[in-house]
């Protein structure tokens, strides 16, 4: 192995072979599931048209007030809309998480496979899956790479931020992220006239929010560099070296 030897190396075939599934992912994604809930307005109508049509065989103009059962009819349309609107935050929230949860894991796979090169196997298997998502884009900067400050590594940080909400509820990473991105609540408006917080569970990600974390995801693979030698690379990572450490110390 010469001095400068290569530490990272993504090939063409690579990149494109790890786009497509995640255009595929975003594609179907849209297609099968999302695309579901493009409407739901016109259901709740369909909803209130049906609901009136069942009651029709019933209503007696000498006793029953019509206003009554357009009103019941409405309710029934707000109560279907109000089940779908929760239905699709759901199915919203799930779909990204899908897609971060394939972003992370390709990308953990990739740092490991990249490290094990040039890295005691053990210690890389140790710390690439155990390691937070910062500490992942530490591992990147490490070997010579600048993403952190990149507009798209913000966006799958905060995808990763609204992800972990809504895996773990309520708790300090939902008020952080209530107060410094209240775009991913439901009624925000609503809550900030009484000087508080959203509720976790008003917790959303709209079609746009979707396209712009996809985006990110796609672009944060474009820039990853093809490749990256030694003399690439920055200062230690001190967290990294206490972990080696103790390591070599336990092995």
């Amino acid at each position: 192995m010469t001095d400068n030897y290569v530490i990272f190396d993504f090939y063409a075939g690579e990149r494109e072979v790890i786009i497509e599934q995640h255009d595929f992912y975003v594609a179907e994604a849209k297609s099968r599931i999302l695309s579901q809930f493009s409407d739901i307005e016109t259901e709740a109508d369909a909803k209130a048209e049906e609901t009136l049509q069942k009651m029709a065989p019933r209503f007696d103009p000498d006793r029953h007030d019509e206003g009554d059962f357009y009103e019941r009819a409405h309710d029934a349309a707000i109560s279907h809309w109000l089940a779908l609107n929760e239905m699709r935050d759901s199915v919203g929230l799930s779909v990204a998480a899908g897609m971060f949860h394939q972003f992370d894991k390709t990308l953990r796979n990739k740092v490991a496979d990249e490290l094990r090169q040039w890295l005691e196997p053990k210690f890389v298997e140790k710390i690439v899956w155990s390691a937070d998502h910062p500490q992942l884009m530490d591992l990147l900067e490490w070997q010579g790479m600048n993403l952190k400050s990149e507009s798209f590594s913000e966006q799958v940080d905060l995808l990763r931020r609204v992800i972990n909400v809504y895996k773990h509820g309520d708790g300090p990473a939902h008020k952080k992220l209530s107060e410094q991105h209240p775009e991913f609540y439901e009624n925000v408006d609503m809550t900030s006239i009484f000087g508080c917080l959203p509720d976790f569970d008003q917790l959303r990600i709209t079609p746009e929010h979707f396209e712009r974390f996809a985006s990110a995801i796609k672009e944060f693979w474009q820039a990853l560099p093809s490749r990256l030698h030694k003399s690439d690379m920055r200062a230690p990572l001190n967290w990294l070296e206490k972990k080696y450490e103790n390591f070599r110390n336990n092995n």
